[in-house]
């Protein structure tokens, strides 16, 4: 049951966020967790996928069909895709991404495709510097930015109390083996974590 949301940080419409795991790191510099052929999903799941199905589609409001080839046949999946930005040396730049919903072989979860195709989501802080969340934030534009975030800046008092204590619910009522995962929504005024069950 999602929960009700703090105040709406200046310039925030809705965060979605999910820890950044050691897995997540061999994906985005493509080598799979079995081998080192480069294999491997190069993606990061958001699950259970009906938490997110609302904030999803409002973040990244346009579909596309798309073919796919399944046991022989040929099926159409209607994905979620649009920009993601981010600050190059006081540049925006943006680049497509593409949310992808629950499919037969995957009915739990979205998944945010191709994460080394989007480039700020390439350059995690160093494993020395802790635990750290992948952020998608919306903001009053509508327009949709990926940043990392530190557990340690999150409790060191550098973020908007409103996002900073549902992630760090999230992450310290974690389960073993999963991501913290979760949104805030402060158009809704609604907020979900994995750690709310």
């Amino acid at each position: 049951m999602p929960s009700a949301v703090g105040a709406k940080p200046s310039g925030v419409r809705r965060v979605i966020f999910r820890e950044f795991l050691p897995g997540d790191r061999k994906k985005k510099d493509g080598v799979s967790n079995i081998s080192r052929s480069g294999g491997g999903a190069r993606d990061l799941r958001y699950s259970p996928a009906e938490k997110f199905e609302d904030v999803v589609a409002e973040m990244f409001p346009t579909t596309r069909t798309e073919e796919r080839q399944r046991g022989g046949a040929t099926v159409e999946l209607d994905v979620r895709v649009g920009d993601v930005h981010w600050d190059e040396k006081g540049t925006v730049k943006s680049v497509e991404a593409v949310f992808e919903p629950p499919t037969d072989a995957r009915p739990t979860e979205w998944r945010l495709r191709r994460v080394t195709n989007i480039p700020p989501i390439k350059q995690p802080p160093p494993e020395a510097e802790g635990a750290a969340f992948v952020l998608l934030v919306e903001n009053d534009e509508g327009q949709v930015w990926a940043n990392f975030v530190t557990v340690a800046s999150l409790r060191g008092g550098k973020w908007h109390r409103s996002v900073a204590e549902p992630i760090l619910h999230a992450f310290d009522n974690r389960a073993a083996n999963k991501a913290p995962v979760g949104y805030i929504d402060f158009v809704a005024g609604t907020q979900w974590t994995s750690s709310n069950g």
